[in-house]
């Protein structure tokens, strides 16, 4: 019976020390001390190491810096509580550890770090200990903050293991500054002097490999990388960008080797699995390649992987599955520009392209039939790049919804003026060219209907796109154009009563 006692136990433990945490920048008191601000940054920096090296689950700070730039978060930093939270929920993070660095008056270098660590699930919240001292201290008072969130964290650890910054105060202030800026040459320019100096500190020198990698030095790059020592903190970091040096290089057998052994053990999965994707495409294992695509898909959407994700589907004939996976892709990611660059390859393939090029003339560059190409080189994902992110459209279709209202209430003019902001909004929802085509019919403008709904169906291949393409040809009298179209919508859709009522079967 003890046996079976404990085992729950362990689980809960397990699962309880499993809650990741989301570390923000502090807010910085600049009344008095303006010159200051980057401390906020440098503090949530070290306590993101430090959990990390404490085997606490933390988004890393590429992560914490991705959600930042994609709210428009901008330095300096001065985060409420309620972006705070919003940015949790964001990362899936189960704490936010997150609060202010307060200074005394200008003669005074004191300053004391308040941290709230708060539960995002039960929306309940603990201040830490205060750590003061003066700004000279700020090793002393980062140590203490993180011995104290370690503490509040995990009750039953023996002991807090401190990251070794091994930098003086003026280069900590550069390595923390360059954490801020998105140019890799200024990076480079705050960086270089430090490391030309000796600075032994595994934190610059993971920093100076991102950038080489970044730039493709890969030489630099490794040479940076085998500085870095194996750390609770910076191993598997190091394991990841060894294997994109490796594919960089060449060495793809490496490369999977390594991947392989992150994805075993579940590290970086968006990341290794969208990478183990395109690896096994080069070595032609393509039921491999798209199950990790897939699978990478599935932990989140992201334009990337939809775009190897479509690649890969048209090199093995699977062209229909490709273009619903695109056009899937756009309508969340619509002003991407290497999925733009997919869509506008598909246009010029499709049998009625001039059609087609008509209904989307405002949205994408066209491309010439005899000059189409599908675009090379898949996409392999750095998470501690910090680049361009792509915006996700916002869920749902608002504008179509009035427009689609208004079109029911017989407000026609009310419904095109709202249906056209919709497509200013994402010209790639399938449901905005629907209404357009029977807007078109309710003018009697047949030619427009039926560019609008060979465009919805080349979005989107559902029956009642069918039938609306249908529709369009019984209103305009087209009837070769309309037993074809008939015949082809029940090969697809074959049990489908209404098109075996127009069939007469």
């Amino acid at each position: 019976m003890k046996k079976l006692f404990l085992f729950p136990c362990w689980l809960l433990l397990t699962f309880g020390l499993a809650a990741k945490t989301l570390v923000l920048p502090l807010a910085v008191d600049t009344q008095n001390h303006a010159s200051f601000q980057w401390l906020g940054k440098a503090v949530s920096f070290y306590l993101i190491a430090g959990l990390s090296q404490n085997s606490l689950p933390v988004c890393f700070e590429e992560e914490v810096q991705i959600i930042l730039n994609r709210n428009l978060i901008r330095f300096p930093f001065n985060i409420t509580k309620a972006t705070a939270l919003v940015l949790a929920r964001e990362c899936q993070a189960d704490r936010l550890l997150w609060g202010e660095i307060l200074f005394g008056d200008k003669k005074s270098s004191q300053m004391q770090v308040q941290l709230i660590l708060i539960d995002v699930k039960e929306q309940t919240q603990k201040y830490l200990p205060l750590t003061k001292g003066n700004f000279s201290d700020i090793y002393r008072i980062q140590a203490e903050a993180l011995k104290a969130v370690v503490k509040a964290i995990d009750q039953g650890s023996p002991g807090t293991v401190l990251p070794q910054l091994n930098l003086s105060l003026p280069d900590y202030e550069k390595l923390i500054k360059s954490l801020l800026l998105n140019d890799s040459d200024k990076k480079l320019e705050l960086l270089l002097p430090l490391s030309a100096r000796g600075a032994r500190s595994d934190c610059l020198n993971f920093e100076l490999a991102k950038i080489f990698l970044e730039k493709r030095d890969l030489e630099k790059c490794e040479a940076q990388l085998n500085l870095v020592a194996d750390t609770l903190h910076f191993k598997d970091k190091k394991d990841f960008l060894l294997a994109m040096v490796n594919f960089f290089k060449g060495n793809a057998d490496m490369a999977l080797s390594r991947f392989i052994n992150l994805q075993r053990r579940n590290l970086y999965p968006v990341a290794t699995h969208n990478n183990l994707g395109v690896i096994y495409l080069g070595k032609g294992d393509l039921p491999k390649a798209e199950q990790c695509l897939r699978y990478a898909l599935s932990l989140k959407r992201d334009p990337e992987i939809y775009f190897n994700l479509v690649l890969l589907l048209q090199t093995t004939d699977k062209k229909e599955q490709s273009l619903q996976e695109l056009s899937r892709a756009l309508q969340l990611f619509p002003d991407d520009e290497k999925l733009l660059e997919l869509f506008s390859f598909f246009l010029a393939a499709a049998e009625n392209r001039d059609t087609l090029s008509q209904a989307f003339r405002d949205y994408v560059h066209f491309t010439l039939a005899e000059e189409q190409s599908l675009p090379g080189g898949y996409l392999l994902m750095n998470p501690f790049q910090v680049g361009l992110i792509s915006e996700v459209s916002l869920p749902g279709n608002p504008f179509y919804i009035e427009a689609r209202n208004l079109f029911l209430e017989g407000d026609f003019e009310g419904a095109m003026q709202k249906v056209e902001e919709a497509m200013e909004g994402n010209p790639f929802q399938p449901e905005n060219h629907h209404l357009l085509a029977l807007l078109s019919m309710q003018k009697k403008q047949y030619i427009q209907a039926e560019m609008y709904a060979l465009s919805a169906l080349f979005l989107e291949e559902t029956v009642d796109n069918y039938l609306l393409q249908i529709k369009v040809y019984q209103a305009g009298k087209e009837k070769e154009k309309l037993r074809k179209v008939l015949a082809l919508a029940l090969q697809k859709f074959p049990q489908n009563p209404e098109l075996l009522r127009l069939s007469g079967r």
